[in-house]
């Protein structure tokens, strides 16, 4: 059997599901009892590129075309499967999202879902994207073989709108990368980290209004970082962080790297998503030894399993909740501990080996 795993995103994207992808070609490319072949599509940094797949996928074979992105998402969606084409050898697909899902495909598919934003919030990111991504969703999920979901909620998200997909979703969780540690070298500061693309979704709002409910001087002693790149609708977001003044600190896209030793310079993680496929960022900040606070909904609860705060995503629990971590130590002494307990339950291994399970239990299916 033969398993092929288009890594595009991977070397394309560097947050969400990038991260996953990367991760995914990386830990399969040694994972010992998979034959597994990988595929990437991209039109410009043909060197740079090139040399970043021999990176990550070591000795298993790959194949790369120049496709442009739009374009790609116009073939996949076709009448034609491509990837078919490009490597006839594939016994099995498996597309790491809906854009690299093969929907012409005569072969087994797997399919990883990571959320369903666009049909929970569709105003976030406009009704038009939201509809496109509404669509082509329906379409890959009904075309999958089988699903995997990022988490138990994001199986129910999508049962919630596609209930004839249960019985074929299986919850297989993000891994930890390594790298995410503690780091004793490094002094915490009077820092409350938050982490994710700067967009309506993550809810900075949330962290920002509860900061400004606090006492004076705890305002005075403490600052608010903000790791992650720009995304969409974001033209609000700053425009409320300037009524903080010089307390809101935007670092934007950082490196895996740079964001462990912030990670370690701070002193508590802020998670204020309104809604989270699985939530990274908090296991990663639990790994570099940061008590959490992140809201009650979505996954979040399911991926802190009890070694969080978690609270109601409103502004007056959010202001308690801060000045309790800032005030008591103990209370964050006793989150860092049952953090790094938690944090030590994920990895890209068991992420990995799950996932090869999963294709297992496919092909026998579809033959």
């Amino acid at each position: 059997m033969v398993i092929g795993i288009d890594g595009t995103r991977g070397i394309n994207e560097k947050a969400g599901i990038g991260r996953y992808t990367k991760n995914l070609v990386a830990y399969m490319a040694q994972y010992p009892n998979v034959d597994v072949r990988f595929f990437f599509t991209f039109m410009r940094g043909a060197k740079s590129k090139l040399k970043e797949i021999k990176s990550i996928t070591g000795t298993r074979p790959f194949t790369t075309k120049r496709v442009p992105g739009e374009f790609k998402n116009s073939l996949w969606g076709g009448p034609i499967s491509w990837p078919d084409l490009f490597m006839p050898q594939v016994d099995l697909w498996h597309a790491p999202s809906i854009w690299e899902a093969p929907l012409a495909t005569k072969k087994p598919l797997v399919l990883t879902i990571h959320d369903m934003t666009s049909f929970l919030f569709p105003q976030l990111r406009g009704k038009k994207v939201s509809g496109n991504q509404n669509r082509r969703t329906i379409k890959a999920i009904r075309r999958a073989d089988h699903i995997i979901a990022v988490s138990k909620a994001t199986k129910d998200d999508i049962v919630k709108y596609l209930p004839e997909a249960k019985n074929k979703i299986t919850v297989v969780h993000l891994g930890l990368d390594p790298i995410f540690r503690t780091l004793n070298y490094i002094k915490r500061d009077k820092i409350i980290l938050a982490v994710g693309t700067v967009e309506p979704r993550k809810n900075l709002k949330l962290l920002f209004d509860a900061f400004l409910r606090l006492p004076q001087e705890l305002q005075d002693e403490y600052e608010i970082w903000v790791v992650g790149a720009k995304g969409w609708n974001d033209g609000a977001i700053f425009s409320h962080a300037k009524k903080m003044g010089k307390k809101v600190k935007f670092w934007g896209y950082v490196s895996d790297k740079k964001l462990v030793e912030i990670m370690n310079h701070a002193e508590i993680f802020a998670f204020p998503s309104l809604y989270e496929g699985f939530g990274l960022p908090l296991i990663e900040a639990m790994a570099c030894g940061l008590p959490v606070i992140t809201n009650n909904i979505s996954s979040m609860p399911e991926v802190a399993h009890g070694a969080a705060m978690v609270m109601p995503p409103n502004v007056v629990p959010w202001a308690a909740g801060l000045k309790r971590l800032i005030t008591d130590k103990a209370s964050r002494n006793v989150l860092r501990v049952k953090g790094l307990g938690r944090a030590k339950e994920f990895s890209w291994k068991k992420t990995v080996k799950e996932t090869a399970a999963v294709y297992n239990k496919v092909v026998p299916l579809a033959n």
